[in-house]
């Protein structure tokens, strides 16, 4: 699966900045960001199912996302902890992309329960 990102939110060719993608066939779920030229910027490693991973850039750790289990009124819950070199660009586009694995985990399990 992929999910496109727009600048603006809008679907406009001029405002495309990448798309995130999922290899399908794998033990374990595998996330990347590549830019519009199909470069990868971002890659996801760790345990994306329990929403606890880093994210890399050019193999160097810029985030770690981990999902709050205790003390958290609200559902979905996360902590972000960026490296303070990251711009702000890419900053905002670490926030999109753990929004899309939370989303995409969402689906899944709710699809999951439907099939019961």
């Amino acid at each position: 699966s992929s999910y496109k990102f727009y600048l603006g939110g809008e679907q406009d060719d001029d405002k495309y900045i990448g798309k995130m993608k999922q290899k399908l066939v794998s033990i374990k779920p595998k996330y990347w960001f590549e830019d519009p030229s199909a470069n990868k910027v971002f890659t996801m490693k760790g345990n994306i199912l329990t929403l606890k991973f880093k994210i890399l850039k050019k193999n160097k750790v810029v985030a770690e996302i981990h999902k709050k289990l205790f003390k958290s009124i609200l559902k979905g819950t996360y902590g972000i902890k960026m490296s303070p070199d990251l711009d702000d660009d890419s900053a905002m586009l670490i926030l999109g992309i753990v929004i899309m694995i939370h989303h995409e985990k969402e689906e899944n399990r709710k699809n999951r329960r439907r099939r019961f």
